[in-house]
C-alpha cells in the first residue's frame, strides 16, 4: 500500500529550494536518488530534503518532470522542474510538522525565497513580515530613482 503524495506545484530554481528547505529547518541533498518513506522503503528522486538531526523522519524526494503542453506532466531527468513527492503516514515520523501539511510552509517559503531571488536580480530591497496568523507579507521596494519614478501614478 502506497501513501505517497505528490504536490502538483512545480519547482524550477534549486537555490530557492535550498533556501526554502533552510527556512523549515531541512537540508537540501541535491544528488541523492532515493528518498525514505514509511517502513525504510526507499522511492526514486533527483534530490532530496532531509530533517537535520532525525534518523527516524521519512523524507522528500524531489523528482525532475517536464510539463506536456496538455499540462499532463512526466519524469524528465534532465528536466528544469522538480515535482515534490512524500509519505504523509503518521506525519511523516516528524517531516510534516516541518513542512506543514500538503507541503504548505515549504512552498509558501520555496514562494518567499524566489521573490526575494527576483528582487534582488531587478536591484530591489526585499522585507518579509511574519504576521499574527502565521502568514507572511513580503515588500519589494525600488533602491533607485529610475524605478521609483517608474512607478509613481500606477498604484505601484
Amino acid at each position: 500500500m502506497s501513501h505517497i503524495s505528490t504536490v502538483k506545484l512545480t519547482l524550477t530554481d534549486p537555490d530557492a529550494i535550498d533556501a526554502a528547505a533552510r527556512a523549515c529547518g531541512l537540508r537540501y541533498v541535491r544528488d541523492q536518488q532515493t528518498y525514505r518513506t514509511f517502513g525504510g522503503r526507499m522511492e526514486a528522486c533527483d534530490g532530496a530534503l532531509v530533517l537535520a538531526g532525525s534518523d527516524r523522519a521519512y523524507e522528500i524526494g524531489l523528482v525532475r518532470v517536464r510539463t506536456n503542453p496538455d499540462g499532463s506532466r512526466v519524469p524528465d531527468p534532465a528536466g528544469r522542474e522538480f515535482e515534490i513527492r512524500y509519505d504523509a503516514w503518521n506525519r511523516g515520523g516528524g517531516m510534516m510538522d516541518a513542512v506543514g501539511p500538503e507541503c504548505r510552509k515549504l512552498l509558501q517559503e520555496y514562494g518567499i525565497a524566489k521573490t526575494q531571488r527576483i528582487a534582488a536580480a531587478r536591484g530591489m530591497a526585499f522585507r518579509r513580515e511574519t504576521l499574527p496568523d502565521g502568514s507572511v507579507r513580503c515588500y519589494c521596494t525600488p533602491t533607485t530613482k529610475k524605478w521609483a519614478t517608474a512607478g509613481a501614478g500606477r498604484g505601484w
